[in-house]
């Protein structure tokens, strides 16, 4: 009995959190851009962490030195839920910096990348936008505007399907592999947070991270004080606004518009909200003469009829 005891506390200790990471360090490597990737330097069986920034690289031509405990705050801080990063292979790696090597139409598809739409949307919030093209092909005509029409992310890598506009109107396909980095001072978790809690401004704390495309991150003066966690956060994590209960836009006995949509026509009635919820919930409403009909909330105060009087 003592001996099972035993064992289910184990089991629930290794239950609590992942495993150790064993992350094997390389005695030499090359680089070819302004930061030392952790694929760079070692192998992890972790692919997504493969474009993890450990250091800045030395100036080209030159050479630095980064330790294994570097790379293993690095992956700590990237990583916090880990209960051991277990290093691995050499105690430290000579890291020296090559010229890059030259992708012919590297410029012009590194700058159709930069203004694809969700990575110029994220520059506009504040984000840096990082790309190295690793391959092209076939290589753009000079002078030919390029347009992003596709981006998907495949590992570390992004592949891009691009179009190059030529004065005729015509398109040609071209596609791309590059390495995109957005950083930016976005809104960390200070320290674990429960699901549930009501953000405080002591709860968080602005860091310069990696962010995705798309992630609705929370930039530096743009906290959201006051909002509840739908899910628990790690320290250091990034605050999202998908780990955010959906804010409700109309509350049990609001006052609501009702739109009736029809072919050609489109009816307004005045009523109440019988339930409350976040745009796009469907909730029960009452019109002003008394019937009960089911809505789906289009904005703050408005809602649009889906289905008619409740029997």
């Amino acid at each position: 009995m003592k001996s099972f005891l035993i064992l289910l506390v184990l089991l629930a200790a290794g239950a609590r959190g992942p495993a150790a990471l064993e992350v094997r360090l390389r005695a030499e490597a090359e680089v070819a851009t302004d930061f030392v990737l952790l694929r760079d330097v070692a192998e992890t069986p972790e692919a997504g962490l493969g474009a993890l920034v450990v250091g800045r690289s030395p100036e080209v031509g030159a050479c630095r030195t980064l330790d294994c405990e570097d790379v293993r705050t690095a992956v700590r801080r990237a990583r916090p839920e880990l209960r051991e990063v277990e290093m691995t292979g050499a105690l430290a790696v000579a890291v020296s910096r090559v010229a890059p090597r030259t992708v012919p139409g590297s410029d012009a598809v590194a700058e159709a990348i930069r203004r694809w739409g969700p990575l110029a949307g994220e520059a506009g919030r504040g984000a840096r936008c990082e790309v190295e093209v690793l391959e092209v092909e076939p290589a753009p005509e000079a002078g030919l505007p390029l347009l992003v029409k596709a981006g998907e992310r495949r590992g570390d890598a992004w592949e891009f399907v691009l179009v190059a506009v030529d004065l005729a109107g015509e398109g040609s396909g071209i596609r791309a592999r590059a390495l995109v980095r957005l950083t930016a001072e976005a809104a960390t978790a200070r320290r674990n947070l429960p699901p549930r809690r009501v953000l405080a401004a002591s709860d968080l704390e602005t860091r310069t991270v990696e962010v995705m495309p798309g992630a609705h991150w929370f930039p530096a003066g743009a906290w959201p004080v006051g909002r509840c966690l739908d899910r628990a956060l790690r320290a250091g994590e990034v605050l999202s606004d998908a780990a955010l209960r959906a804010e409700f836009v109309v509350r049990a006995q609001d006052p609501v518009r009702i739109d009736v949509p029809g072919p050609g026509f489109a009816v307004r009635l005045e009523g109440k909200a019988l339930e409350g919820g976040p745009e796009g919930r469907e909730i029960r409403v009452k019109t002003k003469d008394g019937a009960v009909m089911r809505a789906r909330i289009v904005g703050p105060g408005r809602v649009q009829l889906v289905q008619g009087e409740e029997r």
